[in-house]
């Protein structure tokens, strides 16, 4: 039996000894090979953290004093300030998904995914938390649970105040009481208080929605006799195929148009994550009364479809000229009012998007290339862009499901309200998740665009103001909330 164990070990022996030594020959001839990085043709930022950065917009992370939510911060000369809403209390809080609606008697009601638990993966443990404001975001209220959790998560907050004063907000409940639907509850009291969930996509348990996806057509002028219609920009798994969910009574019953067709060379994202613009006014391109649906791709661009029957079908999704990584995208039509008319700017379309260059990169599936946050404008009904600027440009993190909102005020004459999910990639960990919030002259978008392209200079503040907050969450460990 000794012999037995003596000749056994010394096989073992042998063979890890070769096994050693066939490993140490490969990694020798293998050594200018593996000097490179493992994907050499990768878009990937982690390789920024490897390379100095000289910009001197990008101060220690993030930008200057934000940290921690409860001040405000107002740069230099170019009238933005801004603020982190979300509370840090844990280094690997996820707050995500935003966004805000400006209540009837100008209140700010902002709302996100708050993952108030350890865990921060996209099926963990999530609520609706909120805030409001009443000085047009320059401090903000105590954080409040304007969703619960009934079940594994809710998540992809949108808000609307509707013509008819009615305040609607839709969410995702993941294996709910009812399974894994969108709901959405109104508010007849200015968004003081909200009624019970109304299901929006039963029948549908694979249907999901981004964040501001909510949207009310117009229709001045009366042609297609559906002013007021509600529609809320969703897709359909596992396809991944977009689809208008519209309401005719003030959101208290849903209906859907058909699917977009699939793009199937397009891989498993398809085009996903839509959003709609309506398009109406005077300008080229945009009188037609089409819609115009926007989403992500994996092939290194982003990508629209139209509908000319106000939503019911769409064209084959095709390419936009706009380039960047597979990410949420926004995009607003600028509201008619006398400042805008005046400028010109009613019915042009503000668009948010990570403008990262795959020019030189034939894989194009890179989370982490999710930077820079740039947004660019389009006077003829997104057919052409023009006047790309820079918002945020930190290599380090990576920007996404951002919210845009437009407020009129009388000392600029209207900002762009904007909130976004700011994310360190991978390597980054002393960076935290955030939900930030920033608030922007509209006149900024239109300005010269500085050559080279720049972002926003964070360093350069001002002063800044502290809130007055009350009681606040804590991270804990529950299931539900």
């Amino acid at each position: 039996m000794m012999a037995f164990r003596k000749h056994f070990f010394f096989h073992v022996y042998q063979k890890a000894s070769r096994a050693l030594i066939l490993c140490s020959l490969c990694f020798l001839a293998a050594g200018p090979l593996l000097s490179r990085p493992a994907w050499p043709e990768s878009p990937d930022h982690a390789a920024a953290l490897a390379q100095e950065v000289t910009r001197p917009s990008l101060p220690e992370f993030p930008y200057g004093k934000g940290e921690h939510s409860g001040v405000t911060h107002f740069l230099r000369n170019n009238g933005v300030f801004w603020s982190v809403l979300s509370e840090q209390t844990h280094p690997d809080k996820r707050d995500t998904e935003g966004d805000l609606v400006v209540l009837e008697d100008g209140t700010l009601l902002v709302a996100w995914c708050d993952f108030y638990t350890e865990a921060w993966q996209d099926d963990s443990p999530a609520r609706i938390s909120a805030r409001r404001s009443r000085d047009g975001g320059r401090t903000w209220g105590p954080v409040e649970v304007l969703q619960k959790n009934p079940g594994k998560n809710v998540m992809s907050v949108s808000l609307l105040r509707a013509s008819t004063g009615t305040v609607l907000f839709s969410f995702l409940c993941k294996k709910g009481p009812d399974g894994t639907l969108l709901y959405v509850r109104r508010s007849t009291d200015g968004g003081n208080t909200f009624g019970e969930p109304i299901p929006v996509s039963e029948g549908h348990p694979a249907r999901m929605a981004n964040n501001d996806r909510l949207l009310e057509l117009r229709d001045p002028d009366g042609k297609y006799g559906d002013h007021g219609r509600v529609v809320l920009a969703c897709r359909d798994y596992p396809e991944r195929a977009g689809v208008m969910v519209y309401s005719d009574d003030d959101g208290l019953t849903w209906q859907a148009g058909k699917n977009v067709p699939v793009v199937p060379e397009w891989g498993s994202q398809n085009f996903n994550e839509v959003g709609i613009v309506e398009l109406y006014g005077d300008k080229v391109g945009a009188a037609d009364g089409r819609l115009w649906m926007y989403g992500r791709t994996t092939m290194g661009f982003h990508a629209q479809a139209w509908s000319s029957d106000r939503g019911l079908s769409w064209s084959t999704p095709e390419p936009m000229c706009l380039k960047g990584p597979c990410s949420p995208l926004t995009g607003e039509r600028i509201p008619d009012t006398p400042y805008t008319k005046a400028k010109g700017w009613n019915g042009d379309i503000l668009f948010t998007f990570p403008n990262h260059d795959f020019s030189a990169y034939p894989r194009h599936y890179f989370y982490t290339a999710r930077t820079p946050l740039d947004a660019a404008v389009s006077t003829d009904g997104a057919n052409t862009w023009a006047r790309v600027r820079t918002i945020e440009e930190d290599p380090r993190v990576q920007y996404g499901y951002t919210s845009l909102t437009f407020l009129d005020e009388p000392d600029t004459g209207m900002r762009v309200l904007l909130t976004t999910h700011v994310q360190p990639i991978p390597t980054a960990y002393q960076r935290p998740h955030v939900l930030k919030f920033l608030s922007i002259p509209l006149q900024w978008f239109y300005e010269p665009t500085p050559e080279p392209r720049r972002g926003l200079d964070f360093a350069n503040e001002e002063k800044h103001v502290l809130w007055d907050e009350g009681p606040t969450f804590k991270a804990t460990k529950d299931k539900t909330s």
